[in-house]
């Protein structure tokens, strides 16, 4: 059975820059908090994948013991 789920896009990283508004330091700590969060989200989503592949095959095999059981009870 095709998964028709798109896989969601990667956060990117934001590149470090100059800004005149906000000190340099400040500005680069925003940017290094954004980017951690984008590697967090990115290895959620990943293990979120890799739960759902392991219930899929709990789901199959459930239904093929369930076809099992089935079939010995109308035997």
């Amino acid at each position: 059975m095709a998964s028709n789920r798109r896989r969601p896009a990667r956060i990117p990283r934001i590149p470090k820059s100059r800004r005149f508004d906000v000190t340099r330091a400040e500005y680069n700590r925003v940017i290094d908090l954004l980017n951690e969060r984008g590697g967090i989200l990115n290895d959620y989503r990943a293990r979120l994948e890799q739960i759902r592949r392991d219930l899929d095959i709990q789901f199959k095999r459930i239904a093929e013991l369930q076809v099992e059981i089935d079939r010995l009870k109308k035997s």
